[in-house]
């Protein structure tokens, strides 16, 4: 009798149980018989694997970021400053850094890919000191190491980024939605880049890279001296005196862009004090380039001035350009140390003045604003300071002069007038014609000297 066979496989897959009760083995799977026969076992997923080293590479890399910041802070701070003032700019670094380390380990490639975008960014921004260098120091510094270490960390994490985009963006059905994928990463980088890292990069920017400051004696015309005075804070502050023929002293800040304006000044009999603010020159201190805690500055040398023998003390005046003179304006208003100041360029200095904007140009500030405002407090350190429209209303019995040029800066040709109006007649006001941001000096030369020695002799000689 012939007996009935049933196709090899599917007597194996139909009655596994007869094989075992007839002494057979049962047939395996092809996959599981290669898995058998593979080195690392049945479990080896070699896609796993490296992703899993691409995860630890990258938190390793979120480690040496920040070491970078903890190196800035804590180990070598700016002279004449200790571990203790700088607080906020070494703990929230070591926070945030915490939270990206974990969103990387932890969720999708979609979260994991912006984590390690703005790590990434963070550790490029926090080596820019090696290409940047300022100031008096040069060459190779025991803290540019860190720096190495950060631009190393910056890069792998840019690199892990496109890891974790790319694989997602790969895992669409069709090309199409691979496409759109691809294009959505690309509009999320910009977006990013121009709302995240754009503000928080000038908010680093700002505090870690100071001007040269004058280092040489200015040509002023008239001899000059280099002095050395302290802040109320207790640091100290470098600049470059000449000595007053008429009676009076006008400061200028920062005093590096104002070395034109001091030799006019100085035609005209006054004495001038240029500044080089914290952080520049030989200045000890951090610097902050939107001037938040430079009042202190203003008040140390205001001091200064007065200890010379022959200054009356109602005859210091100060001329300010951008930040110094929201600098200057601010101080004259809040205390008795200037009699008359001359503010050119000023604007918006946090997130406060630009609340006060309206259109197109506020819009375009509040993109940016928010987390610059942030970042400068971390990174400096510092509070923000009030809103200089507010702190302008009590400018008298202080006088100011504040200029603005017609092709200036958005934000200084709006605001200058506000600030006019606050002070409630205790400010004249000029437009110059054709004149960029400060330089009004250069546009109609022979104009504003006549107007600037005007206002300070209306207003520091008038008793003399």
């Amino acid at each position: 009798m012939s007996t009935f066979r049933f196709p090899l496989g599917h007597s194996a897959s139909r009655h596994p149980r007869r094989h075992a009760r007839d002494g057979r083995a049962p047939m395996t799977s092809v996959v599981e018989s290669r898995a058998d026969r593979s080195p690392a076992g049945p479990h080896h997923d070699p896609r796993r694997a490296r992703e899993r080293a691409i995860v630890l590479l990258a938190i390793t890399a979120i480690g040496l970021v920040v070491i970078r910041a903890l190196d800035d802070a804590f180990l070598h701070p700016a002279a004449g400053l200790g571990a203790g003032d700088h607080l906020l700019s070494g703990l929230v670094p070591v926070a945030v850094g915490a939270a990206a380390a974990t969103v990387i380990s932890r969720t999708r490639r979609g979260p994991r890919s912006f984590a390690a975008l703005m790590a990434g960014f963070w550790g490029l921004v926090g080596s820019m000191e090696l290409f940047i260098e300022r100031g008096p120091r040069g060459g190779l510094q025991v803290d540019d190491v860190s720096g190495i270490l950060s631009l190393v960390a910056g890069v792998v994490l840019l690199c892990t980024f496109v890891y974790f985009a790319s694989t997602s963006a790969s895992r669409g059905r069709s090309r199409a939605t691979r496409s759109l994928r691809r294009g959505a990463t690309a509009v999320g980088l910009v977006v990013a880049a121009f709302l995240v890292v754009f503000p928080l990069g000038i908010g680093y920017l700002a505090t870690h890279f100071a001007g040269e400051g004058i280092t040489a004696a200015p040509d002023l015309g008239v001899p000059v001296e280099r002095v050395e005075f302290s802040s109320t804070e207790g640091l100290q502050l470098t600049g470059w005196y000449a000595h007053t023929r008429n009676g009076a002293v006008v400061l200028i800040h920062p005093g590096r862009s104002g070395i034109d304006h001091a030799r006019m000044l100085a035609r005209h009999g006054y004495g001038v004090l240029l500044m080089n603010r914290r952080g520049e020159g030989d200045s000890e201190g951090d610097t902050n380039l939107f001037g938040w805690a430079d009042t202190k500055d203003i008040a140390g040398a205001a001091a200064y001035v007065r200890s010379k023998s022959g200054i009356a003390p109602d005859a210091i005046g100060g001329l300010g350009l951008s930040v110094g003179g929201e600098v200057m304006l601010e101080h004259a208003a809040r205390s008795n140390d200037l009699a008359a100041v001359v503010a050119e360029g000023i604007g918006s200095r946090s997130i406060k003045e630009s609340l006060e904007l309206s259109g197109a140009i506020r819009l375009a500030e509040l993109t940016t604003a928010p987390l610059m405002t942030s970042g400068l407090v971390v990174f400096a350190d510092q509070a923000v300071p009030p809103n200089l429209i507010d702190a302008t209303r009590g400018l008298a019995p202080a006088r100011a002069f504040i200029v603005w040029g017609e092709n200036g800066q958005p934000a200084e040709k709006v605001l200058s007038p506000t600030y006019v109006d606050a002070a409630d007649g205790a400010a004249l006001a000029w437009e110059v014609p054709h004149a960029r941001h400060t330089r009004g000096i250069d546009a109609a030369p022979k104009e504003y000297e006549r107007r600037v020695i005007a206002f300070f002799d209306s207003t520091l000689l008038h008793e003399r």
